[in-house]
């Protein structure tokens, strides 16, 4: 049997067939569409591809996807790093397959696919970080994954690390990590220390600063620390055995958000979880969908 996995994102969407092992046979990546319009034509279209490929109509479906979320009607709404978009995913799924979907927030099938499928596999108590356009996560709980009513819970990426910034997150808020540590959110750190405008991705910021740029180092710095405050506040929530982290500006640039991070971890003095670069890479996600589709299949 096969099982069909999706991760869309607000950069790009993934489509693959898997076997119930993970191992994945094919692979369909798109650039996501900003409009609703079209990201129904790349549905349909991925789908009728993997129909092509010889994967049945009838195969089960994992969805990891960005939030927020209403997973009791299968909706992504107001997605602040999509255009604040409304998008049906489990109503573009069914009008070109055959089988109910099991959608989840993309960090909260990452966390299930790195206990499922990743080097953690069978740890009952983790926590996924992705930092990527957004910053989110998903967490394992003494074996049980955090959902929440709407499919929203450990959306770590509003935590406040700095009450006093004039940043605005994608939300609406101010001084979220997401808002000033993301790929989408460095450049806006950089602004606020700078005054620099330049700068308009996180790759930008990096590259500078590996050039001995000293705008571009403050902005690091401060990164850094912020990075070991949202460690720190997520290791006092949920306790867990391990930390993982992914998404692809932390697969990119490790150094800068995770191992120097850690360093500044010493002054909270918590050092009582194992932090971890995900192993799985950038489908992290499409293996929490696998493992998503199988649940759901088998129940």
């Amino acid at each position: 049997m096969e099982i069909v996995a999706v991760d869309f994102g607000a950069t790009y969407t993934r489509f693959a067939a898997a076997k119930k092992n993970g191992i994945i046979t094919h692979r369909i990546i798109h650039t996501t569409p900003k409009n609703p319009l079209e990201i129904r034509r790349m549905f349909k279209h991925s789908f009728k591809h993997l129909h092509r490929l010889g994967v049945s109509k009838r195969a089960p479906v994992g969805v990891a996807s960005i939030g927020p979320l209403d997973i009791g009607r299968g909706v992504v709404r107001n997605a602040p790093n999509l255009g604040r978009l409304k998008v049906s995913l489990k109503d573009m799924i069914e009008e070109c397959h055959g089988s109910k979907p099991a959608i989840l927030n993309d960090a909260t099938a990452a966390a299930l696919g790195e206990t499922v499928f990743g080097r953690w596999r069978g740890v009952e108590n983790l926590v996924y970080i992705t930092i990527s356009t957004g910053i989110g996560g998903g967490a394992v709980v003494d074996g049980h994954l955090l959902i929440g009513k709407e499919g929203n819970a450990v959306e770590i990426g509003h935590i406040v690390v700095d009450y006093r910034s004039r940043v605005r997150c994608g939300c609406g808020g101010r001084g979220h990590w997401e808002a000033l540590c993301s790929g989408t959110g460095l450049p806006k750190l950089a602004r606020a220390l700078t005054g620099k405008t330049s700068w308009k991705t996180a790759a930008e910021v990096f590259d500078a600063a590996s050039r001995g740029d000293r705008q571009a180092l403050t902005a690091v710095r401060e990164m850094e620390y912020l990075n070991a405050a949202a460690y720190a506040s997520v290791v006092n929530t949920f306790d867990p055995e391990v930390v993982v982290v992914g998404g692809g500006v932390a697969l990119n640039h490790p150094r800068e958000t995770l191992e120097r991070p850690l360093k500044h971890l010493r002054k909270y003095r918590l050092l009582r979880s194992v932090f971890d670069l995900t192993e799985l890479g950038a489908d992290a996600p499409l293996m929490g969908a696998v493992a998503a589709a199988l649940k759901l299949s088998e129940s």
